[in-house]
């Protein structure tokens, strides 16, 4: 099951930071704010950042089908495997206690 995992979040990551790529080609913000609806559209997964190249780990776990403890249990390997950069999150009341409850995931 876990192989299955991390070949459908290669994929969706390979594609997220292709499309998320090309809003950075896009010159006018109308046509931004456009494309970056289409993008959410596509994925349900909100982009952040000043190259719009970050999102939540957990958002992507609906869109491969897996619930978010397995999907965070083999992202650090795939995320290694595409040289994507990845920074732990938890909650206040587990600081310091080694759990991560969510990633940053920088694309590119």
């Amino acid at each position: 099951m876990n192989t299955d995992i991390k070949g459908a979040l290669q994929d969706l990551l390979i594609s997220l930071r292709k499309d998320c790529l090309h809003l950075g080609s896009v010159k006018h913000d109308e046509y931004l704010e456009s494309a970056i609806h289409k993008l959410h559209e596509k994925y349900g997964i909100f982009v952040m950042g000043e190259n719009l190249n970050i999102v939540y780990a957990h958002e992507l776990a609906h869109n491969i089908g897996a619930n978010i403890g397995d999907m965070l249990a083999v992202l650090p390997s795939v995320a290694q495997l595409l040289g994507i950069k990845l920074e732990p999150l938890t909650k206040l009341e587990n600081v310091g206690m080694d759990i991560i409850e969510n990633y940053h995931v920088t694309l590119f």
